[in-house]
């Protein structure tokens, strides 16, 4: 063994083992004169790559221009969808500006409202919009460059400092993510929704809201992070819910008294409705307000004595019972 090497006996591997610093990669994708998308294309190798390889943390990059770009099969809400999901859910966008961008500027301010930190990766001859510099986020610095060996240089010597500046950052992040997804606000909003008879497109309308904002809560719960006040109460009013945010700030609502509140084994049941329903592709959710009222009608009947049900249905009942039928899906 060298004088160099450092061997280390761990009693617990799995408890040094480091979670990965997610990274969007924001870059324009559409527009762009065939020069300007060489020339992004280039940046956005160089910074994939010395992300990837950098010694002083484990980064894990997501690049929209590998899963969605446009002439993928994916329709405009569903990638608006999953853009939303993995940027709310990073830890650090790095914007790569090479010219004027929609979408770009779009993911920007997505980051900013969850509070994602952001740095600017920037052509030096490129000037940058006064909006997008004014976006009020935390702000890890701006690489301009002359050629790509330049990017590549100065990302080798800014990446440590950045490292850092995330790492420091990470702890708070990870438990207001943590407790976000633990509120799970769209199996919220999802059970309340099928005890109503709700369809999505009657709340989105009575919520003033898109329909596709919705799916989004519903499915994501990251996405519960840039739910506002005014949206969170015009969503509580739309489904007759209170509003209540944790004391973290992760969104939160609660039931209004007037609905009657469910038994354990129904609250269970619910539970693995919602769950064996998010994991299928739903176009009839009149079926599955049906199936719910069914079943609430047999879980009185066992209220009264007529019937018992003692144990909740599962996912793979509710799977069992419903799911061979295709006017669910």
């Amino acid at each position: 063994m060298s004088e160099e090497t450092i061997e280390l006996c761990l009693d617990d591997p799995d408890s040094v083992q480091q979670r990965a610093i997610r990274v969007y990669l924001a870059s324009p994708m559409t527009s762009q004169p065939t020069r300007a998308q060489l020339q992004n294309a280039r940046a956005r190798a160089a910074i994939t790559s010395a992300l990837v390889q950098c010694k002083y943390a484990f980064f894990q990059v997501y690049d929209p221009s590998e899963h969605t770009l446009p002439g993928t099969a994916h329709s405009a809400e569903q990638v608006y969808r999953i853009d939303l999901k993995e940027t709310f859910s990073s830890d650090l966008i790095v914007l790569h500006v090479n010219g004027p961008s929609t979408g770009l500027g779009i993911e920007a301010q997505l980051a900013a409202n969850a509070a994602v930190p952001r740095m600017i990766v920037s052509p030096r001859a490129v000037p940058l919009s006064r909006m997008l510099l004014g976006v009020p986020v935390d702000d890890l610095g701006h690489i301009a460059y002359d050629s790509i060996q330049d990017l590549q240089v100065q990302l080798e010597t800014r990446l440590p400092a950045i490292a850092r500046a995330i790492a420091e950052r990470l702890p708070a992040r990870r438990r207001f993510m943590d407790s976000v997804r633990g509120a799970q606000l769209g199996k919220f909003l999802l059970k309340a929704r099928i005890r109503r008879a709700i369809g999505r497109r009657e709340l989105a309308r009575n919520a003033q809201l898109p329909e596709e904002h919705i799916q989004s809560l519903e499915c994501c719960d990251e996405c519960a992070i840039g739910l506002t006040a005014m949206h969170a109460n015009q969503i509580g009013t739309a489904l007759n819910c209170r509003y209540r945010p944790l004391s973290d700030g992760a969104p939160r609502f609660e039931e209004n008294d007037g609905l009657g509140t469910l038994s354990e084994v129904g609250r269970e049941s619910l539970d693995n409705l919602v769950t064996f329903v998010l994991h299928h592709e739903i176009r009839n959710e009149c079926r599955i307000f049906e199936i719910w009222r069914d079943y609430a009608e047999m879980m009185s009947h066992g209220i009264a004595g007529r019937e018992s049900l003692t144990e909740p249905y599962t996912e793979s009942d509710w799977e069992e019972a419903f799911g061979a039928d295709n006017s669910l899906f």
